[in-house]
C-alpha cells in the first residue's frame, strides 16, 4: 500500500503546489471540516477543481484569512473580503459595507 503524501487533502487529492504551506493545509482542512459540518462535502473532481482555482485566487499569506472569514461569515465559498467605504452625508462617519453580508 503506498504511503499517503504529507499534501494530500482528500480522496488522494493533494494540496496545490502554489499554496503548499502548512498553514494553507491547515486552513484548507479546516474548511473541508466546516463543508462536512455543513453536510456540503467535496468529490475528488470538484476539490481538484476548487483546489486548482484558490490557489490561482489567493496567495499562501491569504489563504488561511479568506478561510477564517468566508467561515465565519457563513459563505458557501471561499472569498476575500471586499468591504467598500461609503459616506451617507459629508463630513459622517465612514461605514464599511461587504456585499457578501447580504448573502
Amino acid at each position: 500500500m503506498p504511503l499517503k503524501s504529507e499534501w494530500e487533502v482528500a480522496h488522494g487529492v493533494e494540496l496545490p503546489e502554489l499554496i503548499r504551506t502548512k498553514n494553507c493545509l491547515d486552513a484548507i482542512r479546516l474548511w473541508m471540516q466546516y463543508k462536512a459540518e455543513k453536510r456540503e462535502t467535496y468529490k475528488k473532481t470538484g476539490l481538484t477543481a476548487a483546489l486548482t482555482k484558490w490557489s490561482r485566487e489567493f496567495t499562501p499569506a491569504e489563504l488561511p484569512s479568506v478561510v477564517e472569514n468566508s467561515i465565519a461569515s457563513g459563505w458557501k465559498g471561499l472569498y476575500k473580503s471586499q468591504a467598500i467605504t461609503i459616506r451617507s452625508t459629508p463630513g459622517s462617519p465612514k461605514k464599511e459595507l461587504d456585499w457578501r453580508d447580504s448573502l
